[in-house]
């Protein structure tokens, strides 16, 4: 493989594409698997997000039904089946929320938010036809998510004043290109106004640390993610909590 030395703090976009490039497997792209079945004209997926507003929607059966589940850092499904679902097709993560646990049965879509995250997923891959070691990925099973795409979001898309577009966010524009139909759940505040997670039993009192951190402008992706419902490019499920 060719390697590329790029120092931690070097992000311009050219140099990351470069080395992700050196990420590709042998032979270029792979494609997504858009359907589970040939016989599928119409590829329907939904994103589950993280927020508690999912609690109590009983969704989890029709989030199921979709042919893609998509998923993104910590995501447990266990006791919160009958709202939030069982399936993951892809699991959606960089290295700081990255949980190996949720790979099991899904494919892993990598968000490289800096160049370090191109060099870690580079030490976790496996181009070597020998077993790799527990763990390293199956290079057959991660997908990466276009550098550029992720650049378009924040600079010209417009997502607020964030450092970076969300894993949500990106999670629904990457559904936005690769599927048919798009049903959102789990994003937004719940009923108190606050950012909480799902799994946090917080009672939604307190911010999460989604926006206490600044990263990310939660409130310009939420806008925007209307917007699209809106003019029926995404169907946005909010619950009820």
């Amino acid at each position: 493989m060719h390697h590329i030395n790029i120092q931690p703090g070097s992000e311009s976009l050219p140099e990351v594409m470069e080395l992700a490039k050196t990420l590709l497997p042998p032979g270029g792209r792979a494609k997504i698997q858009r359907c589970l079945s040939p016989s599928h004209t119409c590829c329907r997926c939904a994103v589950v997000g993280n927020s508690a507003n999912i609690l109590d929607s009983k969704y989890g059966e029709f989030i199921d039904a979709h042919n893609l589940v998509l998923r993104m850092n910590k995501c447990p499904t266990e006791t919160f089946e009958e709202d939030v679902g069982r399936r993951v097709t892809h699991y959606i993560a960089y290295p700081e929320s990255y949980y190996q646990e949720y790979l099991k049965n899904a494919s892993l879509l990598f968000i490289p938010f800096k160049a370090a995250d191109l060099l870690w997923l580079r030490n976790y891959l496996s181009f070597a036809k020998k077993p790799p070691d527990k763990k390293a990925l199956d290079i057959s099973r991660v997908k990466l998510y276009n550098p550029e795409l992720m650049w378009n979001a924040k600079h010209i898309w417009g997502v607020g004043w964030g450092r970076y577009p969300s894993t949500g966010f990106l999670a629904a524009i990457f559904a936005l290109y690769n599927c048919d139909e798009v049903n959102i759940f789990g994003y937004g505040p719940n009923r108190l106004g606050q950012w909480d997670h799902y799994y946090d039993d917080k009672e939604g009192e307190s911010k999460s640390m989604f926006q206490m951190t600044l990263v990310h402008d939660s409130e310009a992706e939420l806008q925007l993610l209307h917007h699209l419902d809106t003019i029926g490019k995404i169907s946005l499920y909010q619950g009820i909590r």
